[in-house]
């Protein structure tokens, strides 16, 4: 029908899901945003002047055994923006 789809990328989805909601997990990023490498993808926003704030948090899973997981929130935009 001649419109144009505006795909967003991972990357700009990751940020906007910061700005937003401040912190994202592997779990959310799978479950909301359908992001299955959250950390290459944070790598790779790194590589682009990104910063990010990374603090790991203990959690228990349905098998009550214990595991670690990372919060990322977004700590500074590259330089100009």
């Amino acid at each position: 029908d001649g419109q144009r789809v505006y795909i967003m990328s991972q990357e700009t989805r990751i940020i906007e899901h910061l700005k937003a909601n401040q912190t994202l997990t592997r779990l959310e990023a799978v479950t909301e945003l359908n992001i299955y490498e959250l950390a290459a993808r944070i790598n790779g926003l790194e590589g682009r002047g990104y910063t990010f704030n990374k603090v790991k948090a203990k959690g228990i899973d349905r098998y009550n055994e214990k595991f670690i997981y990372t919060v990322y929130s977004l700590e500074g935009l590259p330089h100009g923006q």
